[in-house]
């Protein structure tokens, strides 16, 4: 029994340090939707979703950290920092025109 309360504490150790990246993309002020959508996170934690037509996306990291997400955009892949912690975190993001013309995601 021990054997088994030791295992269930691992796996709930293990749950505990994963992190939640959720937000939602807007291009416009509307939601883009369809847009491929891949954070990652430390060497090993890559995790990639489709937003969906509200322009929501939700992805759980294997592990916490400072990191990148990258949308890819009318052929082009826009990126911006994030961070994972072991509680859910939001980055709503923009799709704008830099001064330059190119398009790039801006934090709301």
């Amino acid at each position: 029994m021990k054997l088994v309360n030791s295992i269930a504490l691992l796996l709930i150790c293990g749950v505990a340090q994963a992190g939640e990246i959720r937000g939602r993309i807007l291009k416009d002020s509307k939601p883009a939707g369809g847009l491929q959508v891949v954070a990652k996170v430390g060497e090993e934690s890559k995790r990639k979703t489709t937003d969906n037509k509200t322009g929501s996306y939700r992805l759980i990291m294997k592990n916490t950290g400072t990191g990148t997400i990258t949308v890819t955009f009318d052929g082009e892949e826009l990126t911006a920092p994030v961070t994972s912690h072991s509680k859910s975190v939001r980055y709503n993001f923009h799709i704008v025109r830099n001064d330059q013309g190119k398009y790039v995601l801006k934090r709301r």
